[in-house]
């Protein structure tokens, strides 16, 4: 879906479609539809799955042994249930606005991959930092990790699984999780914006947030 989302803001600049969307509709309107829609579909296909899922579970619940039903009771619990939705909610939508932005500084299709390369590694570095932390969910790694916003998307529920994770370190990362969404969202907005009027040469990433936050 992010890949979805970064593709059709690349194929309009490509095409120059964006120069007259950008004319009739607002830079954060056709960013913020954009997301919305690939998150919606998202939310529609993952909750299809869950729904299947439960119903397949509730039918064939007399054959399951009776330790991978005590398994099930103590680790579904509502407190676990809410922490999965949340991280996992508000990390989808961090990761498709950093798709956006990142679609809207290249000009053409072929330049659209390594572009978003560098998303491609956060996700990876989060998996990876997930499976360290299934191992020792209370260590200092794992801690930092549930923490920091494009990581707790999955060590968080996966502490929240494993073990007692304290209030604090709940509300903080839920904190930092809502405010680094909603900086990205205007970050990719005022991306988009400056994406509109520059065609052309490769750029620096560094220099189009720079020039991006400038104009804001």
């Amino acid at each position: 879906y992010g890949n979805g989302v970064s593709s059709v803001i690349a194929r309009e600049k490509d095409s120059r479609t964006m120069e007259i969307l950008i004319t009739s509709t607002r830079p954060s309107s056709l960013i913020l539809g954009k997301v919305a829609a690939s998150g919606a579909a998202a939310v529609i296909m993952f909750g299809a799955l869950v729904l299947a899922g439960l119903a397949g579970f509730q039918l064939n619940k007399a054959t399951y042994p009776p330790m991978v039903l005590g398994m099930f009771s103590s680790s579904l619990t509502p407190g676990f249930i809410w922490t999965y939705v949340f991280f996992s909610l508000f990390g989808f939508i961090l990761y498709l606005f950093l798709f956006a932005a990142l679609g809207s500084t290249v000009s053409k299709m072929e330049d659209l991959s390594s572009a978003t390369a560098l998303v491609q590694f956060l996700f990876i570095a989060a998996y990876l930092l997930a499976t360290l932390s299934a191992q020792m969910p209370d260590s200092t790694l794992a801690v930092i990790g549930s923490v920091i916003p494009f990581t707790s998307v999955m060590v968080m529920p996966l502490r929240g699984a494993m073990t007692t994770v304290p209030w604090g370190q709940l509300i903080l990362s839920g904190l930092l999780m809502l405010l680094t969404v909603a900086f990205f969202a205007f970050l990719s907005i005022k991306i988009y914006r400056w994406g509109s009027l520059n065609y052309g040469n490769k750029t620096k990433l560094s220099r189009i947030v720079r020039e991006a936050l400038r104009r804001a």
